[in-house]
C-alpha cells in the first residue's frame, strides 16, 4: 500500500450531526485488511480520494455469495462537495461490472442522518436490505466472571457457524483478530462465546450541551468521567456475540468480564435490528449507563447486486445479517 492512500485514510474524520471523530488504529487495520482493491483518484501528484473494496465469501442462509464490503471512502476536504465521490463510485461501478461474471454482492454501511452520503447511494441504486443499531454496554467498574476464559478462534468459528447459521452476510475474517475470543462453559460444554477488540476514536467535535457537559465536567469526576471522554474515546467493540438459547442470560457476564479484562468501561455491540438479540439487550436493565443516556442513530445495510435475481435477493432482506466488528472500526 503506497504511503499517500495510508495518510489520507488515518486523516479521514467521520461521523454526522456535528458528532465528529476519528479511528486511532487506522494503521494497524490496514494492515490487517484481507483481499482489499484500492481505488483512486489523484490530481497530478496528489491523492484525491480513495475507496477500498474488500473481496470476501459470505453466507446466507448456508449459501456461499462472493462479495465486496466497501470498507472506506474517503475524499479530501478541499475536494469535497465538487462530485468527487460519486465520480469514483461511477468509475469503480464500471470496473466491476466489466470485470465480473459471477454472482457477487456489494455491500456497506451508512447512518441515516448521512444525508449526503445517503443522496450519492440513491443516485447509484444501492437497495436498502435493513438496518442495525450500535448497542452501549458500560460499567464504572468492571469484574471478571470466574468462569470466563480465553477460546481458540477455531473453536469460537464452529460455536458462530452453528449460532448464525440462518443469517445472511456472514463470514468469520476476522474472528481471532488478535486472539480476543473469550467464552463461558457449561460441563466443558462452549455455551456463550464472544470477541472483544480494543480500539478508540480521537474525538474533534462533540456537540449540545451534553457534549459540552462530558468535555468540561463529567470527564473530570471520579468516577462519571470514566464515561466521559474529552479528546479520545476507548472502548470494546464486540463481535460475535451468541449463545445457546438457554445461556443467553451469559451473554451479559461476559460482556463485563470482557471489559474487566482490557481495562475499558464502554463496549459496542453492533446488532441488525431484526437480530433476536437485540429486543433483550433493549429491553434488559443491566446495560449500564451509558446506554440511558446515548440513544446511537440506525445505521442502513445497503447493497448493489450483480447477476442475482429478485428472488435470490429475498433472503438478502429476510434474514438478520451478520456485522462484524472490524468492518466498523
Amino acid at each position: 500500500m503506497i504511503p499517500e492512500i495510508r495518510e489520507l485514510l488515518k486523516s479521514t474524520i467521520y461521523g454526522t450531526s456535528g458528532f465528529k471523530y476519528s479511528h486511532l488504529d487506522t494503521d494497524k487495520k490496514l494492515n490487517a485488511l484481507i483481499s482489499p482493491d484500492f481505488h483512486t483518484i489523484w490530481n497530478n501528484q496528489e491523492l484525491v480520494a480513495v475507496a477500498a473494496y474488500c473481496n470476501r465469501t459470505v453466507m446466507v442462509n448456508k449459501k456461499p455469495y462472493n462479495a465486496y464490503y466497501i470498507r472506506y471512502f474517503s475524499v479530501k476536504p478541499n475536494y469535497q462537495g465538487k462530485g468527487v465521490g460519486q465520480y469514483l463510485t461511477k468509475e469503480i461501478e464500471t470496473h466491476y461490472l466489466n470485470s465480473l461474471n459471477q454472482k457477487t454482492v456489494f455491500y456497506g454501511y451508512i447512518e441515516n442522518k448521512n444525508l449526503q452520503s445517503l443522496a450519492v447511494s440513491h443516485q447509484f441504486k444501492q437497495e436498502k436490505i435493513g438496518q442495525f443499531k450500535p448497542v452501549l454496554f458500560s460499567r464504572f467498574f468492571p469484574k471478571k466472571d470466574d468462569r470466563f476464559e480465553n477460546i481458540d478462534p477455531i473453536e469460537f468459528v464452529k460455536f458462530i457457524n452453528q449460532q448464525y447459521k440462518s443469517h445472511a452476510l456472514l463470514h468469520t475474517n476476522k474472528i481471532g483478530y488478535q486472539g480476543h475470543c473469550y467464552g463461558i462453559r457449561k460441563n466443558g460444554e462452549l455455551v456463550a462465546a464472544i470477541q472483544a477488540n480494543p480500539t478508540g476514536w480521537k474525538i474533534h467535535s462533540s456537540p449540545g450541551v451534553l457534549g459540552w457537559l462530558g468535555r468540561n465536567i463529567f470527564h473530570f469526576l471520579p468516577v462519571l468521567g470514566r464515561l466521559s471522554p474529552r479528546t479520545t474515546f476507548n472502548y470494546v467493540a464486540f463481535e460475535g456475540c451468541c449463545a445457546l438459547p438457554e445461556n443467553k442470560h451469559l451473554l451479559i457476564p461476559l460482556m463485563e468480564s470482557c471489559l474487566a479484562l482490557h481495562q475499558r468501561h464502554v463496549g459496542i455491540l453492533y446488532l441488525d435490528l431484526a437480530e433476536s438479540n437485540f429486543p433483550y439487550f433493549k429491553r434488559s436493565n443491566r446495560m449500564g449507563f451509558m446506554r440511558k443516556i446515548q440513544e446511537p442513530p440506525a445505521v442502513q445495510f445497503l447493497c448493489n447486486f450483480i447477476q442475482i435475481q429478485d428472488t435470490e435477493k429475498e433472503k438478502f432482506y429476510e434474514l438478520p445479517k451478520y456485522i462484524s466488528s472490524f468492518d466498523l472500526t
